[in-house]
């Protein structure tokens, strides 16, 4: 169940196909209603079940059974199966009330839900989109607290992985209604009968949004699952305060999905122009590492790029000279991965890396910056946990892969970092040092710039700073020696990487200790988060 509770938090228990397993679910209501006062129960997808016959006799003893419950449910059941109930078509008894078709309601509670419990897929999509459009208008005007359906909404799992290959039953119309009512939930049955959560979403395409606009996409397995699959899903709603979320991706559907050109619906990668894609080296990634020690698994068809290149970067994953040893994690989406540096100035210092060749990370694609954020954020909460802040730079020159250079201190000396920038600065002749301040961007910076080469940091204070590098007089470990000056790290030393390079038994020592811890908070933050 989520959170703590609060005067404005009222709670809902949403349950899925019970398809006849009506005292498994009963006893679910039964435990929900001892944990909280008021609820709200939701039941979608198939309530009875065609094991069992539709009987007047079953029908009688479920009116039974449903009138002993400490609350009324909401049953919201296709048009097909409401005809098989006869006279019972609005009601089973006192507790069991029955809704079918598309429709927008305000509970008791004051949540706004809006269901739609028809079957939809590629069979009778088309036809199903008429009746949406004569309602959309309606609907669209009312976003909703709650999204419940009882098909599975067509690119869903755009921007991550899909682990249901849901492209296969998925439907078009869905996507277009859940684009336009905008939830804070989204629920439905799972065809395969297993539960996932997908990482929260955007409502719209727009990097500068609040980060408490988003959906929570959440499908269920069966109630007769024999395995673990969680089938009911208990959570709590503060009607006066969107919740905070900060790992999200951008909206999955996206203009092209909805207007049906999109050619892989359903696959994290569709989003991406056809030059992005043959340009990509990225593989498949499971909860599990997505590489070996031999290079990365399912690679790619050969690009186009220069084969010499690819064969001498150091960070391109499939060649021989990227020390894949060094590597702690790779994100969702196969986007980006998290390594140890080189010459490492201490064992937290990481580097953020893309997975495809890119120059900078101000000529990142928009496609590949919510996934970098998002990286980025759960780097820095898990040194917040170990109190510690973090500062970020990069030196935009020669490179054909960018790295992003993330070196944490203590929080005792975090303060200092800043003054230490300023006094190394002051030092250099011949440079500008541009502040960016919202709405101004790194890629703004940059284009301004007149696209030149530069060096680029974040502070732990929020401050942000832009050196374009017209001069040939820049220090190459600019970055390093302001972190490593006496009033941060005191260690003047390692301001060069080459004097703290370790054997490769020490450097994997320092992976994999990172590995395993990094690899744990990820897991517990998603799950805190989602």
């Amino acid at each position: 169940m989520d959170g703590g509770k609060s005067e404005n938090q009222v709670f809902i228990l949403v349950i899925c196909n019970v398809a006849g397993d009506f005292r498994k679910a009963f006893s679910k209501i039964w435990k929900a209603c001892e944990k909280v006062k008021s609820l709200d129960v939701f039941v979608i997808g198939e309530f009875f079940s065609n094991r069992f016959p539709m009987t007047s006799k079953l029908i009688e003893a479920v009116i039974s059974e449903g009138n002993k419950l400490p609350c009324p449910i909401n049953v919201l059941m296709s048009s097909k199966e409401v005809e098989s109930l006869g006279e019972h078509k609005e009601q089973l008894g006192d507790n069991i009330h029955i809704s079918t078709g598309l429709n927008c309601f305000k509970t008791a509670s004051g949540i706004k839900v809006i269901y739609w419990t028809e079957e939809v897929n590629k069979e009778n999509d088309t036809e199903m989109a008429t009746d949406l459009s004569d309602a959309l208008t309606r609907l669209a005007a009312s976003k909703c607290d709650i999204l419940l359906t009882s098909s599975f909404p067509m690119g869903v799992y755009n921007f991550t992985i899909d682990p249901l290959e849901s492209k296969k039953f998925a439907s078009l119309t869905l996507s277009k209604l859940a684009k336009a009512v905008c939830p804070r939930y989204h629920f439905c049955p799972n065809p395969k009968g297993e539960y996932h959560q997908r990482h929260p979403y955007r409502n719209e395409n727009v990097l500068a949004m609040k980060k408490s606009n988003h959906t929570r996409f959440i499908t269920l397995a069966d109630v007769a699952s024999k395995s673990s699959q969680k089938w009911a899903y208990l959570f709590g709603i503060d009607l006066n305060k969107l919740e905070a979320c900060d790992i999200q991706t951008e909206c999955p559907y996206t203009a092209s999905l909805l207007k049906g050109t999109e050619p892989n619906s359903g696959n994290h990668n569709s989003s991406l122009s056809s030059e992005q894609t043959n340009a990509s080296f990225r593989w498949s990634s499971s909860t599990e590492d997505s590489f070996n020690e031999n290079g990365p698994k399912n690679k790619r068809p050969k690009t186009s790029l220069n084969h010499k290149i690819e064969r001498e970067c150091w960070f391109c994953l499939k060649t021989e000279a990227c020390e894949k040893h060094l590597i702690v994690h790779v994100n969702e989406s196969s986007t980006f991965y998290l390594a140890l540096a080189k010459g490492a100035i201490h064992p937290d210092h990481l580097l953020i890396v893309p997975v495809d060749h890119h120059k900078s990370a101000a000529m990142l694609p928009e496609d590949l910056q919510q996934d970098l954020e998002t990286l980025k954020t759960q780097v820095f909460k898990f040194f917040e946990n170990q109190e510690k802040d973090c500062v970020i730079f990069e030196r935009s020159y020669t490179q054909v892969h960018f790295v992003l250079q993330v070196v944490p201190v203590r929080r005792s000396v975090s303060k200092n970092l800043l003054p230490a920038f300023q006094s190394h600065v002051n030092k250099i002749n011949g440079i500008a040092v541009e502040t960016i301040k919202a709405p101004g961007t790194l890629k703004s910076a940059y284009e301004k710039s007149d696209r030149c080469n530069y060096f680029h940091v974040e502070f732990p204070s929020g401050e942000e700073f832009f050196i374009p590098l017209r001069i040939s007089n820049f220090p190459i470990n600019f970055g390093r020696q302001f972190i490593c000056d006496p009033e941060v790290l005191n260690c003047p030393r390692a301001a060069d990487w080459r004097s703290c390079v370790l054997s490769k038994t020490e450097e994997e020592e320092n992976r994999n200790s990172i590995k395993d811890s990094f690899g744990k908070f990820v897991v517990e933050f998603a799950s805190a988060d989602i």
